[in-house]
């Protein structure tokens, strides 16, 4: 009970971390919607002599793609839950920069092209948390400079560094 109660009191301090779960669940359920068109699209009709019986069975592209799907879904909720630790700041902007990739790798795998959004899913999360890394390093080299009295090299104000260590 406490555990919750303090988490609350930490939402409640920092509202923007309130938009990390409903990103992620967006997010999650964009690449779920993806790859179940894309299970969709591997499925085979089975005929029945039946007029209007057919039925759609699974083969094991079906399963293998759900799997892959699965996998991704929990590749975003855990990229999700990595924001929520770093408690939002470059972590959010690394959402807002991220959430487009996976609409458009979810779009591409919709229209049935999983082999192509794949690699390029891959590409442009790879180079956007290489940018949103170096971005968290500069700014965790001049928040350790002006924390050690060193003078501000100008690409951060001192009310911003300042702001840093302010009490949410």
């Amino acid at each position: 009970m406490t555990l919750g109660r303090e988490s609350w009191n930490v939402l409640r301090q920092d509202k923007e971390l309130a938009a990390v779960p409903v990103v992620s669940a967006v997010a999650c359920s964009v690449v779920a919607v993806a790859f179940g068109g894309a299970v969709y699209t591997t499925l085979t009709i089975v005929s029945d002599p039946v007029p209007g019986q057919d039925a759609m069975q699974a083969s094991p592209v079906s399963y293998a793609v759900g799997v892959v799907g699965l996998a991704f879904v929990g590749i975003v909720a855990q990229f999700f839950t990595g924001v929520l630790i770093a408690q939002g700041g470059l972590g959010l902007l690394g959402v807002l920069v991220i959430l487009p990739g996976v609409v458009v790798f979810g779009a591409v795998t919709a229209a049935g092209l999983p082999i192509v959004s794949l690699p390029l899913l891959f590409i442009y999360v790879a180079v956007a948390s290489a940018i949103l890394s170096a971005l968290t390093g500069i700014f965790r080299a001049a928040l350790y400079r002006y924390a050690v009295g060193l003078p501000n090299t100008g690409a951060f104000s001192d009310a911003q560094l300042a702001g840093a260590f302010k009490v949410k």
